[in-house]
């Protein structure tokens, strides 16, 4: 990856290196995330190329974050709120002073602990409704505690928005009925779009 430096840009504001950069990082992660769509499908009892029809076009989107120095408190200080995704799953890299926090059953806030070479994979909303509720969404935030500023890039996954959201065969059943109505992802991704804007949180 490029490393930032406001000397090294371009008249026209640009990064030399950056794009060639990002797109070096992003097939892997693709391929990541292809890969993890295969386990979690091993993982709901189904063949393990049950989403490669499902994910021909998927929806995989990078988001450059900055988080600021940041001298509040701990207490008084939010990176990014709580919150879920919208699509599938999300897949961070974590450096060594980590940030992320997940929220338990029990509605206390986990540090994430960075653990070298690894990954986390936060489930998000659009998976929650596709198995039923059988894998939840992970609420989250993220907070500074690293002294300094600091970047993430996080791969947003999901699946084609062209694709109806229908129910993972082994997630319903007689005494596990479907839960949320059948749309596309797209359909989906539009509708919560809109609610974030509209600034209601609520799921229905």
């Amino acid at each position: 990856m490029a490393s930032y430096n406001k000397a090294s840009r371009k008249h026209n504001g640009t990064l030399p290196g950056f794009k060639e950069g990002l797109y070096a990082y992003h097939t892997p992660m693709l391929q990541f995330a292809r890969k993890m769509t295969q386990i979690f499908a091993l993982a709901l009892h189904l063949p393990e190329t049950y989403f490669d029809e499902r994910t021909q076009r998927p929806e995989a989107g990078m988001r450059i974050l900055h988080y600021p120095e940041q001298a509040a408190s701990v207490d008084d200080q939010n990176g990014i709120g709580a919150h879920t995704d919208f699509e599938c799953f999300t897949i961070v890299n974590q450096d060594m002073y980590g940030g992320l926090e997940v929220l338990s059953k029990s509605g206390r806030w986990i540090r994430a602990k960075p653990v070298p070479n690894s990954f986390v994979v936060n489930i998000a909303d659009c998976f929650m409704r596709q198995t039923n509720e059988y894998f939840v969404s992970t609420v989250r935030r993220v907070i500074n505690k690293s002294g300094g500023e600091r970047y993430s890039i996080p791969l947003v996954y999901g699946l084609d928005r062209r694709m109806p959201m229908v129910p993972i065969p082994s997630c319903v059943g007689e005494e596990r009925p479907a839960k949320y109505e059948v749309m596309t992802a797209g359909e989906y991704y539009l509708w919560r779009a809109k609610r974030a804007k509209m600034g209601d949180k609520d799921e229905e």
